[in-house]
């Protein structure tokens, strides 16, 4: 299905490890885009952008955030690189430390988060001028692209990166192998996958196209929205044409797999504290993350 072009091959193949074989196919996948008031689209098309881009500035782009916060954001975009052999691979590491700390610089750091929440879409009106969203679908990016018409912003996608959504296997042991790869064809068919469910685009090529070329209307919602301490009425209409084809040719262009380990953002997080706070140096924060995966390393 890859091979003949039913499905998006640059998605759909994030899930093939060293030894060329597959053990889980991802049915859906959600992209990562930023939404920026006053910001260009080349200052957030990838974290060290972002970094170059609020570093220096006096007012805070992305809001204030605690260490975790900061940490659960960005470090899908090097889970994959920080492990290497079974070490800790310094040398992707440290540029995505030195981003972090400039961007950390730039929110401000809290200890911790006592009342209230991280700034997101609904605060780019107001309190910030940069968001990360991710975005589950085609009815889904009608918000943030809604948002952006009132407040004549900017959205792009962030390091051509997605994440995986419902992903599914076989198991080895199964003893209807055979009936469980006729489901998985049928879940990955365009039958199946030309709804919108809210829940990511499809890695089905057609059904990505069906879905771009479909009637929104029912989805539109209005409500309101702060702009600079006044409420202005919002509309979150469906997008134009060339927006849905634009979505389109993001998913076929998305590249870098976003995938979690909890182990790792823990480990993030309990170690950069005192390096996000200016207390400790790149090389410290380094060390003290080797340390604290010393265990996850062993296993």
């Amino acid at each position: 299905m890859e091979e003949d072009g039913t499905l998006l091959s640059n998605i759909t193949t994030a899930y093939e490890e060293a030894d060329g074989r597959r053990y889980a196919v991802p049915l859906q996948f959600g992209l990562l885009l930023a939404v920026g008031r006053d910001v260009q689209p080349e200052e957030m098309s990838s974290m060290d952008a972002i970094a170059k881009a609020v570093s220096g500035k006096t007012e805070s782009y992305l809001g204030d955030r605690t260490c975790g916060e900061l940490v659960e954001e960005f470090y899908p975009l090097i889970v994959d690189d920080i492990l290497q052999n079974r070490q800790v691979n310094r040398d992707s590491l440290r540029p995505w430390l030195e981003d972090l700390k400039k961007i950390a610089d730039n929110c401000g750091i809290l200890p911790s988060r006592k009342e209230g929440r991280a700034a997101n879409i609904w605060d780019l009106g107001s309190d910030v001028k940069l968001v990360l969203q991710e975005t589950d679908g085609f009815n889904q990016a009608m918000t943030p692209y809604a948002v952006a018409e009132l407040l004549n912003a900017n959205v792009v996608s962030v390091e051509n990166a997605f994440y995986p959504k419902m992903v599914i296997g076989i198991n080895s042991r199964s003893e209807h192998v055979e009936i469980a790869k006729d489901f998985l064809r049928f879940a990955l068919s365009e039958e199946l996958q030309r709804v919108d469910t809210y829940e990511g685009f499809p890695v089905n090529a057609k059904a990505l196209e069906t879905q771009a070329a479909a009637d929104r209307s029912m989805a539109e919602a209005y409500t309101t929205y702060d702009i600079d301490g006044s409420t202005a009425e919002f509309a979150i209409k469906a997008y134009s044409e060339e927006t849905a084809n634009h979505l389109m040719e993001l998913c076929k262009a998305a590249t870098l797999c976003l995938k979690e380990d909890t182990q790792i953002e823990t480990s993030l997080t309990e170690s950069l504290q005192a390096y996000l706070n200016g207390q400790a140096s790149v090389e410290e924060a380094m060390d003290a993350v080797e340390g604290s995966l010393k265990m996850y390393l062993a296993e």
